[in-house]
């Protein structure tokens, strides 16, 4: 049986709502700081450990933050307001690097890629500069669970494949890290702890290239 409108009759068009709006990039935060992680700048960074991969499919989790709560805040009041999983950071382990090479910056592409002065590559979660949006969408993220969510099992795959791996089919590791960002605000300047992790520079062109 076929199924279909008679001919010389024309079916009433289905109603559809409008699409939400778009955001490709944040939504305009006054008081967000310019990217800081520019050619030239120095970090001084801390040896961290990570937490356990988080979210679907590991068992570890971190609470999302509700909607209406993340809806009433600019991505600065979020991010100075709920901290990554504390873990453990060895305060005895310092280093420090200064970016010489922008690889990735961008505000709203997520993690931040640099090259630095001792030949490594730092990889930035600093969920200031994630997407403020969900991908098409009007919802705002939980960019503080996202960025922790990216470190988390990027650190664990580097941490499970480095050893038998790294140098080879993957870019050596050194480890994950935290750093203390500061940001003006209106009490003063804040630090805010960003996690990160360190690899090889492999110089080349991008295999989609």
């Amino acid at each position: 049986m076929l199924y279909g409108t008679s001919l010389g009759k024309s079916s009433p068009k289905p109603h559809r709502s409008p699409p939400p709006p778009l955001f490709s990039s944040p939504h305009q935060d006054i008081e967000k700081p310019a990217i800081p992680y520019k050619q030239g700048q120095k970090i001084t960074i801390f040896r961290h450990n990570p937490p356990p991969p988080l979210g679907r499919p590991y068992p570890n989790s971190r609470a999302l933050t509700p909607r209406k709560v993340l809806k009433g805040l600019t991505q600065l009041e979020y991010c100075l307001s709920a901290s990554p999983l504390e873990e453990t950071t060895n305060s005895q382990e310092i280093s420090s690097f200064v970016v010489t090479k922008e690889l990735a910056l961008c505000d709203g592409r997520g993690a931040q890629l640099v090259v630095v002065d001792n030949g490594l590559v730092a990889k930035i979660y600093d969920p200031l500069y994630y997407p403020t949006y969900h991908k098409d969408t009007s919802i705002r993220a939980d960019v503080v669970e996202w960025a922790e969510r990216d470190y988390s099992r990027e650190a664990a795959a580097y941490e499970e494949l480095t050893g038998r791996f790294g140098g080879t089919i993957i870019p050596k590791y050194h480890g994950s890290w935290t750093c203390e960002m500061p940001v003006d605000t209106t009490s003063g300047v804040t630090m805010r702890p960003v996690r990160l992790i360190l690899m090889e520079f492999i110089e080349g062109s991008p295999c989609l290239s």
